[in-house]
């Protein structure tokens, strides 16, 4: 019954995301030029090419290595680990994505403040990188709901 609760709280998310997404779409082609569709949606590749640069999937290595030990001291060092990495890396590149907002948007999205929403999908794409390395820790434990929060172990 866990295994098959686990899997239902999953699914339902991607269904759900998958979802708001498709009934979504009539209110972005009411209210959006296909211009501004299009940069949105060259938005969200960059918020995913910059997800995947800032952490560089560290959060997919956090599952093999859990299970390296039932020692909650190394838990808790690997998951501060994973996290602090994913912090620095992502301030790091981000950092000097956002300096170099005006130039990027010149080459990539010449569209007027688009140095302004390259610096935006930065930001998201910060905050994307940073829960990762937490929401592998709640599928490694199987905690699809969250109860009290605890530590990593």
């Amino acid at each position: 019954t866990r295994l098959v609760k686990t899997i239902s709280v999953y699914s339902f998310g991607s269904v759900a995301t998958a979802g708001i997404s498709f009934f979504l779409l009539p209110l972005y082609t009411r209210f959006l030029t296909p211009a501004d569709y299009g940069t949105l949606e060259l938005l969200y590749a960059g918020i995913s090419i910059l997800g995947v640069l800032y952490g560089l999937r560290i959060s997919n290595s956090y599952g093999r290595f859990y299970f390296q030990s039932d020692d909650p001291e190394y838990r808790r060092t690997l998951f501060a680990t994973g996290q602090l990495f994913h912090v620095f890396s992502a301030a790091v590149l981000g950092g000097a994505f956002v300096w170099n907002a005006e130039w990027l948007a010149h080459k990539w999205l010449p569209v007027s403040d688009g140095a302004y929403y390259l610096r935006l999908a930065a930001v998201a794409a910060f905050g994307e990188v940073l829960a990762l390395i937490p929401l592998n820790n709640l599928r490694v434990r199987f905690k699809p709901v969250l109860g009290p929060i605890r530590t990593a172990t």
